[in-house]
């Protein structure tokens, strides 16, 4: 395995658990080995345990939301506009579904990305 790809796994992982200590991120993540590749193992934030068992979740991605083609690369911003930052916080604004924060919560975590 490539030390460049082991070091970007580490990184995000690290991110992940700042991103946690700030209240930005509520899933657990670790790094395990599979064979001779490190590994970064991000626990299912779409799913919730109950008495019953484990349901689903229902969640969108902002592609989708966006109405931008399926599969491929049209939901990053350097491949198709319409996928930008300023895009997504218009739909968190006008979106019967957005929490009051969630346009607060973006810029929190993007800033988070840019400083790491």
């Amino acid at each position: 395995m490539p030390a460049e790809r082991a070091a970007r796994i580490r990184a995000e992982a690290y991110l992940n658990d700042v991103a946690a200590a700030i209240g930005l991120s509520a899933h657990e993540t670790r790094i395990e080995a599979a064979g001779a590749q490190v590994v970064l193992v991000v626990e299912r934030y779409d799913r919730l345990r109950t008495d019953a068992g484990i349901t689903r979740i229902h969640q969108e991605d902002a592609g989708q939301a966006l109405g931008l083609p399926w599969g491929g690369n049209a939901k990053y911003e350097n491949v198709d506009s319409r996928a930008g930052l300023a895009a997504i916080a218009r739909l968190l604004s006008g979106s019967a579904f957005a929490r009051t924060n969630d346009r607060d919560r973006l810029l929190a975590l993007t800033t988070l990305n840019i400083v790491a």
